[in-house]
């Protein structure tokens, strides 16, 4: 048996999940992910009053289902910033051209393409991330049954950044 470390990150982690895995996950409050052979324990943390400590929940899509379909998330809501993150997101013509066409390929390469216009923007957010706070990105595809999503395409660029190397946690879930 090989004995395990125990280490703190206070670096911020981004995980890239499901609108529908959020609500599971804070649900939960605590999870295991096995990632780049390294086994990572997150926890998130609530006040007695149930305010959000060091976590919150963001959209990456132009769309957010409503709340009543995510009763956990729905419980902190009014209290959490539950914001959309825009520069993160694809734009609707992008996404109504690959629901046309079916075509990831061209999907992909317009997305990057528009990761690298925003740039600024999403480097200008990265920089606002705290340190030992959890970021829950979400989206609505469920890639499990082999479906694609922008969330995956995001997590590979930030995965390559330089600016984010080293900095910044990287979970996809």
């Amino acid at each position: 048996i090989k004995e395990s470390k125990e280490t703190i990150i206070t670096k911020p982690v981004i995980i890239f999940t499901t609108f529908w895995d959020a609500n599971s996950l804070v649900f939960d409050r605590s999870f295991f992910h096995s990632q780049d052979e390294e086994l990572y324990q997150v926890n998130l943390f609530v006040t007695k009053e149930n305010q959000p400590v060091n976590f919150k929940v963001q959209s990456i899509a132009l769309a957010s289902p409503s709340m009543d379909k995510l009763p956990h998330l729905a419980r902190y809501y009014q209290e959490m910033d539950f914001t959309r993150i825009d520069c993160l997101c694809p734009t609707y013509d992008i996404l109504m051209d690959y629901k046309a066409d079916h075509n990831w390929d061209v999907y992909t390469t317009r997305y990057k393409e528009l990761l690298r216009k925003r740039k600024q923007r999403i480097l200008e957010w990265i920089n606002s991330l705290s340190p030992k706070m959890v970021y829950i990105l979400c989206c609505w595809e469920n890639t499990s049954k082999g479906a694609n999503c922008h969330r995956k395409i995001l997590y590979d660029v930030f995965k390559k950044s330089e600016a984010i190397s080293g900095d910044i946690v990287l979970l996809y879930r």
